[in-house]
């Protein structure tokens, strides 16, 4: 991602000359590199919510200390 907007700046910036397409690149790279962050975070919040659902023990018994997880039939 961060590769294609240093690629997509630089060649808009190329309509300024050299001194254009390096910042265009700068620019275009710190763009891809926030829109990639963003969307990896959005990935891993989802996946991190299906992993703490389905996969850990989420509930804990006050009486026995005994920790488990849904079962599918009450899902």
């Amino acid at each position: 991602m961060t590769l294609a907007g240093a690629e997509a700046g630089a060649a808009l910036g190329m309509l300024a000359g050299p001194v254009g397409a390096t910042l265009g690149g700068l620019t275009g790279a710190i763009i891809g590199a926030l829109i990639g962050g963003s969307t990896g975070c959005a990935a891993g919040v989802a996946l991190g919510e299906t992993v703490d659902t389905h996969v850990l023990d989420n509930y804990h018994c006050l009486d026995c200390n005994h920790t488990f997880g849904r079962s599918k039939a009450s899902a």
